[in-house]
């Protein structure tokens, strides 16, 4: 997944990929959010091809309003939909066909357009709402709860910028979608406590630090026994702010240009462990970097990054393939915790338990330890 701009709309008002018009301002192709014109820099071999605003203008909303229109096309295109199981189990789930869409017609009866709408085999009516900032304003979902409409909300943080993988998504996966109904008050979160709840300035500046030191290919993530240069396995691109996976909370996203695989990794600089059942994205390694009380900008700098008595480091989706556990279980993922010791977290274990969440230390010499930490990173 990248954050560039691949579709735009062409002189007919249609999307269109950027591989399938002419390079630079001949595609006579306007921005989705602002309608300024744009060039296609699809000539390239060395950075993955995109749409880019002319004259260099800015547009913070492009990527967002062209990912939200596409995934319109896509549905009315594909004409069908996988269903979220409803918590009371009173909706329908599963994978359903969908008759007569149309999208973004207002309705006069109840005063607002959903983004598609539609008919299912049994002839009810279903409404789909696709979000990446703005979720259902409270206006309008009152309305479809009082009504008793049948409407489902989409959230498209998780998903890429392709015809293909929106297509993927909305047919073969249930995640990331809600049955619109009363929302719930928000429950506090049960992280793990921290020092700083609340952003720092050392910690804003140790961000900028890690981004300069990723720039001046310094940037190392370091165990007990050595460091291992994350540009030496092909990672060339790092973002502050970026708009990829949208839907979860990160300072830098880096990932490899050049590649097929893009291997995104997010790092967070942290005060505190994310919330006990935190949603991670497919297919996005994770690292959290959990400061101590203690644990100074100067001491985090003068080491190598992410090796400190002080700092808890968690990696996340570093484990690619299915991993078979002593009761014969695959587990799909293992979060690993680089804390005084290895530690990696297997729920409903029973044994061993040496805290309330079932982080459980590992019994492992430091040569296994490190023979893991060498296996991550050099399978990247």
């Amino acid at each position: 997944m990248s954050a560039l701009l691949t579709y735009a709309k062409n002189e007919h008002g249609q999307l269109v990929h950027v591989d399938s018009v002419l390079k630079g301002s001949a595609c006579k192709c306007t921005c989705p959010n602002c309608n300024k014109p744009l060039d296609a820099k699809n000539g390239g071999s060395i950075r993955e091809h995109h749409f880019a605003h002319s004259h260099g203008n800015i547009c913070e909303g492009a990527y967002e309003t062209t990912l939200h229109l596409l995934a319109k096309e896509v549905l009315l295109s594909t004409g069908k939909l996988m269903l979220p199981i409803s918590e009371d189990r009173d909706m329908p789930s599963g994978l359903v066909v969908l008759h007569d869409l149309k999208k973004e017609e207002w309705d006069t009866q109840y005063g607002f357009k959903p983004d598609v709408e539609g008919f299912m085999d049994n002839g009810e009516r279903i409404m789909i709402e696709f979000f990446v900032s703005h979720k259902i304003p409270k206006k309008k979902r009152d309305v479809i709860i009082e009504n008793n409409l049948k409407c489902v909300e989409i959230d498209l943080n998780y998903v890429e910028l392709d015809n293909n993988k929106i297509q993927d998504f909305l047919v073969n996966d249930n995640d990331c979608r809600k049955w619109v109904t009363k929302l719930e008050e928000k429950k506090k979160g049960d992280g793990e406590g921290g020092i700083y709840y609340k952003r720092n300035e050392w910690q804003l500046k140790a961000i900028e630090e890690l981004k300069k030191r990723f720039e001046e290919n310094k940037l190392t993530i370091g165990f007990w026994y050595g460091d291992f240069n994350l540009q030496e396995k092909g990672y060339d691109v790092c973002e502050a702010n970026s708009s990829i996976y949208r839907g979860f909370k990160s300072d830098l996203i880096l990932f490899r240009s050049l590649k097929e695989d893009k291997g995104h990794i997010a790092i967070s600089v942290r005060g505190r462990r994310r919330n006990e059942g935190h949603k991670t994205p497919k297919n996005l390694r994770v690292i959290d970097i959990i400061v101590r009380d203690n644990l100074s900008y100067d001491n985090f700098m003068n080491e190598s990054v992410l090796r400190h008595d002080n700092m808890r480091v968690i990696f996340e989706g570093f484990n690619e393939k299915p991993k078979e556990n002593t009761y014969g279980q695959y587990k799909t993922d293992e979060t690993i915790e680089d804390d005084d010791s290895w530690q990696y977290h297997q729920p409903n274990r029973g044994y061993n338990d040496h805290s309330s969440d079932n982080r459980i230390n590992s019994y492992n010499t430091w040569d296994d330890d490190w023979e893991r930490f060498n296996k991550i990173f050099n399978n990247l």
